[in-house]
């Protein structure tokens, strides 16, 4: 059976609590609710709550959210236990805060109110649930688990856990929603692109990655800048070489590199030097 609202209006409005709670109503909550809801917390919200000499009804100083769609169907976004307590307290209509929205719209919106954690505690079930909903819906699936995580506020390990155990799941790659098959598709056509000529920044662009990313691709870091020594520096590496000191004590004293030195030795040794291979060119960071 399914409820309709009378009208789209959005905002705080009263509705009638048969327009919420129908068959299948609990498909946006996103706890592992067992068999039931929590019935001790019921009871507990349908009690008057005193302050000073008045009282007041959990449900009317938090009210519940819910989404309405084009059909007008109504689909809580939070506030499921508050519902039960008005239903159980003999109330009819209970006000809401409506808002434009899908059951999609619904179950997302729970997640990030269970996240904040205000009426009960977010336990694991709850997010492997949230979780399985993540990783089956068609849009979530393409987020990063990472951002998977941060959105339901567990460990990444967690999303990872939870889509090993997912019927036809397909491998993954670490810390990406793409499968093995997709990131080799995406390292081939950014391959491509860099053979017709296009920056790394470019590529990044039409694929929707970092550049960081292009670059790991398409083979790793970049080659240090050669350096060649000058005159001056190589008559003092030479005059500290004869007064016996050792390699790495030079290097520390004259603030060069060891492979600068180790090179000089090498050349006023009249050796081939292994590192610039009689070109005079070396790299600042070869050890």
């Amino acid at each position: 059976m399914c409820f309709r609202s009378d009208s789209m209006k959005t905002g705080r409005r009263r509705i009638a609590i048969s327009a919420l709670h129908y068959k299948g109503w609990e498909c946006t909550e996103m706890r592992e609710l067992g068999n039931d809801f929590d019935k001790k917390r019921i009871a507990n919200y349908a009690e008057p709550k005193p302050i000073g000499k008045d009282i007041y009804w959990v449900w009317e100083v938090a009210v519940p959210i819910v989404f309405v769609g084009d059909g007008g169907r109504f689909f809580v976004g939070d506030g499921f236990h508050r519902i039960l307590a008005a239903e159980k307290a003999g109330r009819k209509e209970i006000d809401c805060e409506v808002k434009i929205g899908s059951e999609r719209d619904a179950w997302l919106y729970n997640i990030e109110a269970n996240k904040e954690a205000k009426g009960m505690d977010w336990k694991p079930g709850d997010k492997a649930k949230s979780a399985r909903k993540l990783l089956t819906d068609p849009e979530c699936a393409k987020w990063p688990l990472v951002e998977m995580a941060r959105f339901i506020g567990c460990s990444v390990s967690v999303i990872a856990d939870v889509r090993r155990l997912l019927p036809n799941c397909k491998k993954r790659i670490n810390g990406s929603s793409d499968t093995v098959e997709e990131h080799a598709a995406k390292v081939a056509k950014a391959q491509e692109l860099k053979a017709q000529g296009l920056s790394q920044r470019c590529i990044a662009e039409l694929l929707k990655t970092t550049q960081g990313t292009i670059s790991n691709w398409l083979g790793g870091k970049k080659k240090p800048r050669p350096v060649q020594v000058s005159s001056k520096t190589t008559a003092i590496i030479v005059a500290e070489l004869a007064s016996g000191k050792s390699q790495r004590q030079i290097a520390e004293d004259i603030g060069k590199s060891h492979a600068i030195v180790r090179h000089v030795a090498s050349v006023a040794a009249r050796t081939k030097c292994r590192h610039c291979h009689g070109s005079g060119w070396i790299y600042e960071d070869q050890q």
